[in-house]
């Protein structure tokens, strides 16, 4: 079953902490094997609705994104995923949400968690001990961190990109 085209009318699920998002998150590690291109694509979209057998995301219909998934290749893969991960009759609805950066998406879930996790680094080089001394004792000014490359390697899953945001949130 393709993919239906671009539906106007619905909302986006704006709570991270929604057990949809691992609906989504599931389906995106499905296709990822097949078009890692087309996974990153569907990180980015808004969800707006996931059960077992059915997943809803949203882009804006004007969009560059929206241009890619409506290719039929690019459809009939999605189909074909959605069969494979959701049964027989699962099936991928696309809706037309407008552009809204509020709008919380995977892809910016675990960006956030990545900044999140690199600024925690950079707090706790700045407070070490041996640093401090440097500062008081010597008169040194830390101007920037570098981080060393595996900051940035270790996979963040989806249940530790929401907590942190949720964190935030206070």
């Amino acid at each position: 079953m393709r993919p239906s085209v671009f539906v106007a009318g619905r909302s986006p699920i704006r709570d991270v902490a929604d057990d949809r998002f691992r609906l989504l998150a599931a389906f995106v590690e499905a296709v990822r094997p097949r078009s890692a291109r087309l996974a990153s694509l569907i990180e980015r979209a808004a969800l707006v609705d996931a059960s077992d057998v059915r997943i809803e995301i949203g882009f804006d219909a004007r969009s560059f994104e929206a241009g890619l998934l409506s290719d039929p290749d690019t459809q009939s893969l999605i189909a074909s995923v959605a069969e494979q991960h959701l049964g027989a009759t699962g099936r991928v609805e696309l809706c037309d949400i407008p552009n809204d950066s509020s709008i919380p998406t995977l892809a910016k879930l675990v960006t956030e968690a990545g900044q999140a996790r690199r600024d925690e680094v950079d707090a706790e080089l700045r407070g070490h001990p041996l640093v401090q001394a440097a500062v008081t004792h010597l008169g040194a000014e830390l101007r920037s961190v570098r981080l060393p490359k595996d900051v940035d390697a270790a996979p963040i899953s989806l249940d530790d990109a929401r907590a942190r945001r949720l964190a935030q949130r206070g």
